[in-house]
């Protein structure tokens, strides 16, 4: 209806032009009245146009209504033009066959916009402009230009008239079909059209099964819910149970031992979008390697100098029963009864009884005088350094320790009862962490780095000394940050006198002590992240297995020679070395020696048998061992086919001589299998 509308003012206008050209100059211009029968028609006639709808066009062009018959028209020759024919369906451009140049300029025109175009620009958009085209005709225009697939189904018709400039091929094809009432679904790189289903109409539904390898159902389901359409549904597996605890009671049950499946039902389109936010979001997860360094420096200096000084009067040491080991110290004993009515002075300073023991001593005693000087300086200096190292996955917490546990009792005392429990107390290295990697070579970190000494005391309780620390850094991927430190200096000045005179310069030294003490303590910890891609480190971990067995061999080498397993291990290496040099009688000869100082070297017993192919063999002697593989599993019998290297108590039937004797031994090993097989039958009875 729209495109007649445009196209009859066109048509009225091409007809009212060429008019004037189709008049004789003979004939007057215009006459007035009825027309009779000979008067030529006033214009060609517009077949399939409806009446109604060409007095619409007439009103909007200005003309009376009805004016198709009473208006001036002019007089036409008696042969007239053949009738304009406007098709319904025709994208071809409207030119009528009469002369004149303004009718020539309108039909190009028109012929121009009734043009169908699809062009590509820049950056891929489109400029596309239809006229009164087929479907099939513009998709097919559309998937020429870009490259695309597209497919109608059935019932996909209808025709297209539309205008777009700089669009993508999506906004095309979306501009297309809604003018149709139709929609498209992408499959597989394909665009299939079909018509659009109505609001209340149930669509097609399709299944699909994803097999998770690296992300929990149940995190893949909150990141799909999203992206289910109303009719479609999810099943998946049971989340599994955390942690790794032991257990008798709990140990897994009936819990599904397959990897995580999901399972969503919706259409078509909804499970391409789904399945590929799954492939994204399922990927192997990256690891974290951090290794954290902990040092702890101390120092710790201690000075101490005393002099000690003795002096008697009226009494000597001897008097006293004076006692000085190594003219180190002094000690003096009670005085003497009949010594006390006399007068018995003493004086005496002791300042070197607080000096720890060792050092320097200086000491003299002569009769009633006694002196001794200690002096002593202790330096300690301790350096700990730690430095653990623990893999882990992205956002997972990560844990090590390497220490003692302590056990203390704890008692708790209710109105009714005192109940004890055993408490354990954690020292030595220790590093808590969880990371976060980010896209950008950086890696967050949750972490806490402790390292600790500690004990019981004497009444059975806990103490310790630690440093760590808990922090949340940002570092890039493959550095060393300091994350803690810590500088302390605790300095003590002791100082013991006689009152008054130890303040006198110089002579105070002589009578009291100093006791001096300086405690230096420096912690530096410091933080290595790397992140690891999946199988990165496996050639490093390859080569720690390797050292790890080095370590091993070394260690075994430097056992007594005169061993078992050092000797049985020497005459295996020796057997290997002359089975490769071809003498196997030798080789043997040194296995069996193996093998009887260690029966149970197993790479031993291994070579023993290819070379010998024989082997060591015992009966079961026993009815339930082989009862999975002989009656659950179908197995044939012992007494069928050997096990376990076990020869044949009899041969099979198909390498037993054709004797007399070979016919007599497999009529009675028949008749005794047909007896068992009587016994087990009344047995089941």
């Amino acid at each position: 209806m729209r495109m007649l509308l445009v196209a009859l003012p066109i048509l009225l206008i091409c007809q009212s032009a060429a008019a004037p050209a189709l008049q004789s100059p003979a004939e007057p211009s215009a006459r007035v009245g009825p027309p009779d029968s000979t008067a030529a028609p006033a214009s060609p006639p517009l077949e399939g146009v409806p009446p109604d709808l060409l007095e619409q066009v007439r009103r909007v062009l200005g003309a009376p209504a009805g004016s198709a018959a009473t208006s001036t028209t002019p007089s036409l020759p008696a042969e007239s033009p053949p009738p304009l024919r406007l098709s319904p369906g025709a994208s071809q451009p409207i030119t009528p066959a009469l002369g004149g140049a303004r009718p020539t300029a309108v039909a190009g025109a028109v012929e121009e916009a009734a043009q169908d175009r699809v062009a590509v620009g820049t950056a891929g958009r489109l400029d596309v402009r239809f006229f009164n085209t087929e479907l099939f005709l513009a998709l097919e225009a559309l998937g020429e230009q870009t490259g695309r697939n597209i497919v109608l189904q059935p019932g996909a018709t209808g025709t297209v008239s539309l205008t777009l400039r700089d669009v993508t091929f999506e906004q095309a094809l979306d501009a297309v079909l809604r003018a149709n009432d139709l929609e498209s679904t992408i499959r597989d790189g394909v665009v299939f059209v079909r018509p659009a289903r109505k609001a209340d109409a149930e669509p097609s539904l399709d299944m699909r099964m994803f097999r998770l390898s690296y992300v929990p159902a149940p995190d893949v389901e909150e990141f799909i819910k999203p992206l289910i359409s109303t009719h479609g549904r999810m099943a998946r597996t049971p989340a599994p149970k955390a942690g790794i605890g032991s257990s008798k009671d709990d140990a897994g049950g009936m819990s599904p031992a397959m990897g995580d499946v999901l399972i969503v039902v919706d259409q078509p389109d909804r499970l391409a979008i789904i399945e590929q936010a799954i492939a994204e979001i399922d990927a192997p997860p990256q690891q974290v390697l951090v290794e954290a360094t902990i040092m702890r420096a101390t120092l710790n200096e201690q000075n101490a100098l005393g002099i000690e000084f003795n002096t008697l009067a009226g009494v000597d040491f001897q008097m006293l029963a004076g006692n000085s080991p190594g003219v180190g110290s002094l000690s003096l004993g009670p005085v003497p009864q009949p010594q006390l009515q006399n007068t018995s002075v003493a004086a005496r300073t002791e300042f070197n009884s607080a000096i720890p023991a060792g050092g320097f001593t200086f000491g003299v005693v002569k009769d009633q005088v006694a002196s001794f000087i200690r002096a002593l300086e202790q330096i300690t200096d301790v350096t700990i350094l730690a430095n653990p190292k623990v893999l882990t996955l992205n956002k997972q917490r990560g844990e090590i320790i390497v220490g003692r546990r302590d056990g203390y009792l704890t008692t708790t005392v209710t109105e009714t009862a005192a109940v004890q429990t055993v408490e354990f107390l954690e020292t030595g290295t220790r590093l808590i962490f969880r990371p976060f990697v980010t896209r950008d070579g950086f890696v967050r970190m949750e972490i806490h780095p402790e390292d600790s000494n500690g004990g019981l005391t004497a009444a059975n309780l806990p103490f310790q000394e630690t440093t760590e620390a808990t922090t949340n850094i940002v570092i890039r991927n493959g550095h060393t940050i300091l994350i803690g430190g810590l500088f302390r200096e605790r300095s003590t000045v002791g100082k013991s006198q006689i009152p008054g005179l130890g303040s006198i310069p110089i002579l105070g030294v002589l009578l009291g002590n100093n006791q001096n003490s300086t405690v230096r303590e420096e912690v530096i910890i410091l933080l290595t992240v790397h992140v690891l891609e999946p199988g990165a480190a496996d050639a490093d971990a390859e080569a720690l297995y390797e050292d790890a067995e080095r370590m091993r061999v070394a260690q075994r080498s430097g056992l007594s020679g005169l061993g078992r397993d050092h000797l049985a291990e020497a005459h295996y290496q020796a057997a290997v070395g002359q089975v490769r040099a071809g003498s196997i009688g030798a080789a043997i000869f040194n296995l069996r020696l193996s093998t009887g100082l260690r029966p149970r070297h197993a790479d031993a017993v291994r070579l023993l048998e290819r070379l010998t192919r024989d082997r060591t063999w015992q009966a079961d002697g026993s009815l339930i061992r082989g009862h999975l593989r002989h009656r659950v599993r179908g197995e044939p019998r012992p007494a069928d086919r050997g096990a376990f290297g076990r020869p044949l108590p009899i041969a099979p039937p198909e390498q037993q001589p054709k004797t007399r004797d070979g016919e007599c031994a497999e009529r009675a090993s028949r008749t005794v299998d047909a007896e068992a097989a009587r016994d087990e039958e009344g047995s089941d009875e």
